[in-house]
């Protein structure tokens, strides 16, 4: 369907727009031994060596740049990244763990760039290199606290819908190098971060649960988190007295910014989920009048498709507040509550939720993606639906409804072959909404 062709050609344009090769190019350069990150200056003559770390889905291809500017002045470094999204290196080693749920290998590695960390002096430059799925990438929870128990931790604020702010001010406390820990333990070397952000506000203290930079979140606030959620009854019992020995002060807080080695640090967002949204505008004007909503969308995944759903009726009934035809783009992060046993994510679960929500409206086709390619435990980028795609699994007996009441969207959109599969995209500003309306 021509409709359909197009909302995968401008997802693609967007992501070769937001790859690190085009990122880095533009605003990292490297002349008569001074280095240039967009407006900070760094004169290379007063360091002896560079050391380059990273955490994240796309670390391995900003690390790959990072050679091709560096060169020989990198005297090595760690990069932990997805499993599959490793690419080989020449002075930096590359290793690959899980994600979104840690494991040993993510463990073994954070452990290694910590201790990296630690041997640093006063004339090493630490290049810290992070991106989406940083967070679960460096799993290195405190003594007495096991590897196994922050995957429990972890997966039960997932599946109760927890949000990446509400993940990573927990995942901060129970870790000894995440919310500024890692930049405390490289001090007195020159420290810079340079960051992709997949989170709604930018925040550096949220990308990759902030290593490099000071953390205002406090054992009181996981504490709230958890509670919150419903899950601190049913954590181990370890988690909850660390968490407790924090609240009491019998337990470090993270580094809060008024410690002296932060003077020495500098921090750069390289690119948002906002500048991709308006280059996917300035490409899809040409062929179609567009208008970003926002990129900064977020909640329960079958709520936002209510309103996508209202919209798109809107528009067609009443021509308000756009006159059709018409792209709607969106950007950011739904969440999920798991209720059932089923195959998804976020992304498949909105577009079914769409799709339920927007059956029998004519001439309307909606994409929901995450630009790295990956949505939740499974294959696919998301989903494209239209307003036929209930119709016509009614048609072949397949109820919409119950594999969205079991969590299944990943199943449904295989049966009805509508799961959008990109592979890894070297890159991950979080999610990309796209809503045409004729």
């Amino acid at each position: 369907m021509v409709k359909s062709k197009l909302l995968k050609e401008l997802f693609y344009h967007g992501i070769k727009y937001s790859r690190p090769k085009e990122i880095l190019k533009k605003k990292v350069k490297l002349e008569d031994n001074i280095l240039y990150i967009e407006k900070e200056k760094i004169s290379l003559n007063f360091y002896k060596r560079i050391f380059v770390i990273g955490a994240g889905k796309v670390s391995s291809q900003m690390g790959k740049e990072i050679e091709e500017i560096l060169g020989e002045r990198i005297k090595g470094g760690i990069i932990i990244t997805k499993y599959g999204h490793g690419i080989p290196l020449l002075r930096i080693r590359v290793r690959e763990a899980s994600h979104p749920l840690p494991d040993e290998n993510g463990r073994r590695t954070a452990e290694e760039i910590l201790n990296l960390a630690k041997g640093l002096e006063e004339k090493d430059i630490l290049i810290v290199l992070l991106s989406g799925g940083g967070s679960a990438l460096l799993p290195l929870p405190p003594e007495g606290i096991s590897l196994v128990n922050k995957q429990e931790v972890t997966e039960k604020l997932m599946n109760q819908g927890a949000n990446i702010e509400e993940l990573n001010i927990v995942r901060k406390h129970i870790s000894c190098i995440k919310g500024g820990w890692l930049a405390y333990y490289s001090s007195p070397a020159r420290i810079i971060t340079l960051s992709i952000s997949d989170v709604i506000g930018n925040h550096p203290s949220l990308i990759a649960s902030g290593p490099t930079v000071p953390d205002s979140s406090t054992f009181k606030d996981a504490y709230n988190v958890l509670k919150e959620k419903g899950i601190w009854e049913n954590i181990p019992e370890n988690v909850k007295n660390y968490v407790s020995e924090g609240i009491k002060g019998k337990v470090p807080e993270t580094p809060k910014g008024k410690e002296r080695f932060w003077d020495n640090t500098s921090y750069h967002i390289l690119l948002t989920n906002k500048e991709v949204l308006e280059e996917i505008k300035k490409e899809a004007s040409k062929r179609i009048p567009s208008y970003i909503l926002t990129s900064t969308i977020h909640g329960e995944a079958k709520e936002i498709a209510k309103f996508y759903a209202s919209l798109a009726r809107e528009i067609r009934l009443y021509h308000r507040p756009f006159n059709p035809p018409v792209l709607l783009i969106s950007g950011g992060e739904t969440t999920v509550k798991v209720k059932g046993k089923g195959k998804g994510g976020r992304n498949q679960e909105l577009a079914l939720s769409f799709a339920i929500e927007a059956k029998n409206i004519p001439g309307i086709f909606f994409l929901s993606a995450g630009t790295d390619g990956g949505d939740g435990p499974t294959d696919a980028a998301g989903a494209l639906v239209s307003g036929k795609t209930y119709s016509e699994a009614i048609k072949r007996k397949i109820s919409p409804e119950k594999f969205l009441e079991n969590n299944d969207s990943y199943n449904f959109f295989k049966k009805i072959n509508s799961l959008f599969i990109t592979g890894p995209t070297e890159t991950n500003i979080m999610d990309i909404n796209l809503l045409y309306i004729s």
